[in-house]
């Protein structure tokens, strides 16, 4: 009897034994397959891409004549294909006042956004056209023949991947032939800040 008993109390000892190990080997494993802030921050961030296709911007710029004699300043309004996340080309045109006068741009243009899938980039641009005069009269071309030349360096902070905003610096120059009889060159410094959309 009393090897019974004995027999019986080993097996019992021996069971709560081993589902004691069990259950320490189960909490282990489950405290391994849990996540950790250190495992979550190695997961790789999301990379802030660019819708492509039609691009608008809207922008206000502020150009003083390097020789002092004009200021300039005016709303523009472009549109074009923005290729990929680096690339857009278009063209635009507004209405741009200085002194009495009234004169609309027309010009393509190209842009070229560094650091292309960063939230801030480095931002240039080339536009190149033509310039139509307004006098009070009503629209009359003063400039037969025109060139405007207007590159610039900026920066472009994407709110999304649709909608931007930017600012920038620039050189604007204008080559006008025979104006009432004389050549005029006009050379300015750009000043720029527009929205994309």
């Amino acid at each position: 009897m009393r090897r019974l008993l004995l027999i019986a109390v080993a097996c019992i000892v021996a069971v709560t034994a081993t589902a004691q190990q069990l259950k320490t080997a189960q909490g282990i494993t489950i405290e391994n397959t849990t996540p950790t802030p250190e495992r979550e921050s190695k997961q790789p961030k999301q990379v802030l891409e660019t819708k492509c296709g039609f691009q608008q911007s809207v922008e206000f710029h502020i150009s003083p004549d390097l020789t002092g004699s004009r200021f300039f300043y005016g709303f523009e309004y472009i549109a074009g294909y923005r290729i990929n996340n680096t690339f857009f080309a278009g063209g635009g045109t507004g209405v741009e006042g200085y002194i009495d006068s009234i004169a609309m741009p027309i010009y393509c243009t190209a842009r070229a956004y560094l650091l292309p899938k960063s939230r801030w980039q480095p931002l240039i641009s080339l536009s190149l056209g033509t310039v139509v005069a307004l006098s009070s009269s009503g629209w009359r071309c003063h400039t037969p023949i025109a060139l405007h030349i207007n590159p610039n360096v900026g920066i472009n902070y994407r709110i999304n991947q649709k909608y931007s905003c930017y600012c920038g610096i620039g050189y604007m120059m204008r080559e006008t032939k025979k104006n009432y009889g004389r050549d005029i060159s006009t050379n300015c410094l750009t000043i720029r800040a527009g929205f994309t959309f």
